[in-house]
């Protein structure tokens, strides 16, 4: 085999592969399928800033909103505080008859406890006599 013959069988190989390299390449300069790292920063800077301002109207909703729950409790101030003390004179109303319960109960339990005093009245002569049942009623 000589040189000519060689030549003669790789030279279709070779510009087979040729057009194709050269199909390849031309398809990856027109054909762009990704981003520059220009866009990439561009759209990087574009979120942050939708990112900041984002906050920055976050931050004035939430002032608002406290703004505003202010001014409520502010005109609302008044009926809260008369409605806690409200509860706090039922409570001691409660309190004030329960313990007056307790102590009604106390004495009802120590009358029931104490025994009965018993005096005898002798009318003077030695002869006994029955008892009489004496209460403190």
């Amino acid at each position: 085999m000589g040189t000519n013959d060689f030549i003669n069988m790789i030279v279709p190989y070779l510009m087979v592969f040729i057009c194709i390299l050269f199909v390849v390449c031309c398809f990856m300069r027109n054909c762009y399928c990704g981003m520059t790292a220009m866009e990439l920063r561009e759209i990087r800077e574009r979120h942050e800033e939708e990112m900041r301002q984002n906050e920055i109207r976050l931050a004035r909703r939430i002032e608002a909103l406290r703004q505003q729950e202010n001014e409520n409790f502010d005109e609302n101030f008044d009926e809260f505080f008369r409605n806690d003390n409200i509860n706090r004179l039922e409570l001691a109303d409660a309190l004030s008859e329960y313990a007056k319960y307790l102590k009604e109960k106390m004495e009802m339990e120590r009358k029931k406890n104490e025994e009965d005093i018993v005096i005898f009245i002798n009318p003077g002569n030695a002869e006994p006599v029955l008892g009489q049942l004496m209460t403190d009623d």
